[in-house]
């Protein structure tokens, strides 16, 4: 049985008991505004939660900044480090020497890096 409808039964055991039906009324009255606040608070989080926050061009300028930060430790890192590094990132890194290029793969994990969308075929 939920709260509120256990609440309910205690204040009618009161009211049969003789307690002042008005108290009574009172006391239904804040539970009810309690749970009616509750209910809200949960349905403004979840709206929250399902719609991301857009970042601002300051936010994504710094963003963008802190990188050069990491950039650097990368770049003054041992190989061993680095390649730690990588795999945690779950980056693969090749390297084409007759290009003198660098291949990256990304591999996400889904459960680490958030909800991810499939699509469906056609029908």
């Amino acid at each position: 049985m939920r709260r509120s409808g256990l609440v309910v039964l205690q204040y009618r055991a009161i009211a049969d008991a003789g307690g002042d039906p008005a108290t009574v009324a009172a006391w239904m009255a804040e539970v009810n505004a309690q749970r009616a606040a509750a209910v809200t608070q949960r349905d403004q989080a979840a709206a929250q939660a399902q719609a991301p926050r857009r970042l601002a061009e300051d936010d994504i300028r710094h963003l963008v900044g802190s990188l050069n930060d990491i950039r650097t430790t990368l770049r003054n890192a041992h190989h061993q480090d680095k390649s730690n590094v990588y795999r945690e990132l779950r980056l693969a890194l090749t390297y084409h020497p007759g290009q003198n290029k660098i291949s990256v793969e990304a591999k996400p994990d889904a459960d680490y890096c958030g909800v991810t969308v499939r699509v469906r075929g056609g029908t």
